[in-house]
């Protein structure tokens, strides 16, 4: 039996760019949570797969990032000794999208959401299907995409609690694996060994094109650009190793090019609808490409 898995890149705003094709792939489609039987995604993707996975629909997350990014990435401060942001309109942002539904609630599609533990410290991934084993490792959807967004030096830490009491402080996935194909397609193989049709969309968040000026090299001048340079220079390796554990993978992203400013927080009105444009560049560029995933399976 065919299955098809889902893996969302992190990315802050320019999440903007995997929803247009989510979108438009439902339009025609139907509900994602319907159409993929495992969904991997990190930071705003898993924000986005928190949301699809409770059978929110990919448009209605996508006007809430246009709508409410501005207000989620508001009033930086300028110190150096906290956040850039203030974590509660995300917080808001999170619980509108995902609601108070638990993980182990959620059987179809199978979620895997990285982030980082600095109490243990390791890395880990929530998985729906351990959370229905143990309670130790079930948790709030909205805890799980609180977790996997909390960008260092962007936003502060989530503290949260497993349904078992057991706490943790999370900072964000994309400090792992902000590409989390690979993963997904290994999980994929374990939970369902010696299938044959195994299908996989992989989305990114746009492809930086614009250098980097790292001022004088000093801690000032890379305190806020460390991150999203090591997200995204890990994002192309995994995609490449990736693209070579499993040549059937199906990837859609996009050159940011000169119009879109890379930043992960610039949710300024210009930047927004400069990502709504390329988004549909994308989507024309590329939905059918996307839609091969959804193909009748090789033996009907």
């Amino acid at each position: 039996m065919t299955k098809r898995i889902l893996s969302i890149d992190g990315g802050g705003i320019r999440g903007i760019l995997p929803l247009a094709l989510l979108t438009a792939i439902e339009t025609q489609r139907g509900p994602c949570a319907d159409l993929f039987d495992m969904v991997a995604a990190t930071s705003v993707g898993g924000i986005i797969a928190t949301g699809l996975a409770n059978r929110v629909r990919a448009q209605t997350i996508r006007n809430m990032l246009i709508n409410d990014g501005g207000t989620i990435f508001a009033n930086p401060s300028l110190g150096l000794l906290g956040p850039k942001y203030d974590a509660a309109p995300l917080e808001e942002f999170i619980d509108q999208t995902v609601g108070a539904a638990m993980l182990n609630g959620i059987i179809k599609p199978e979620l895997i959401v990285p982030t980082v533990d600095l109490l243990r410290p390791t890395s880990m991934f929530f998985k729906s299907w351990r959370a229905r084993q143990d309670p130790r490792y079930n948790f709030a959807l909205k805890d799980i995409a609180r977790a996997t967004s909390a960008a260092e030096t962007y936003f502060a830490p989530a503290d949260i609690t497993s349904a078992s009491g057991d706490k943790y402080l999370c900072v964000d996935g994309g400090t792992a694996i902000n590409n989390p194909t690979i993963a997904a397609i290994l999980e994929a193989e374990a939970t369902w060994p010696g299938e044959k049709d195994l299908r996989v969309l992989s989305l990114g968040t746009g492809i930086r094109t614009e250098p980097i000026s790292p001022g004088d090299g000093g801690l000032e001048g890379w305190a806020l650009k460390i991150v999203p340079l090591f997200q995204d220079s890990q994002t192309s390796v995994l995609d490449h190793l990736a693209k070579w554990a499993f040549p059937r993978l199906v990837r859609c992203d996009i050159g940011l090019g000169p119009t879109v400013n890379a930043a992960l927080d610039d949710a300024s009105p210009g930047n927004i609808a400069a990502l709504i444009a390329l988004s549909n560049q994308l989507v024309a560029a590329q939905l059918n490409n996307a839609l091969t995933i959804l193909a009748p399976p090789q033996n009907a």
